[in-house]
C-alpha cells in the first residue's frame, strides 16, 4: 500500500477503494456533483483516511529499503 500519487501505485485509486468499502460510494453522483455533505460519505472518508494513516504510521505497510 502506497499512499502517494506518484510511482507505480495510484494513491487516489487506493483511497477510492477504501472509501467504497466503508460505504462512501456516492461521493460523486452521475451528474458530477460532490456529496461531501452526506453524513455516510463523510464517515466513510474519515474511516478510510484514519485506517490508511494508522497502518502506515504503525509500520505495517512501509516499503522495504
Amino acid at each position: 500500500m502506497q499512499i502517494t500519487t506518484v510511482g507505480p501505485n495510484d494513491g487516489n485509486g487506493l483511497f477510492y477503494h477504501f472509501l467504497i468499502a466503508n460505504g462512501g460510494l456516492g461521493i460523486v453522483s452521475r451528474d458530477g456533483k460532490l456529496h461531501t455533505d452526506d453524513p455516510q460519505v463523510r464517515e466513510a472518508a474519515i474511516k478510510s483516511v484514519t485506517y490508511m494513516t494508522n497502518t502506515y504510521k504503525e509500520g505495517l505497510y512501509r516499503p522495504k529499503r
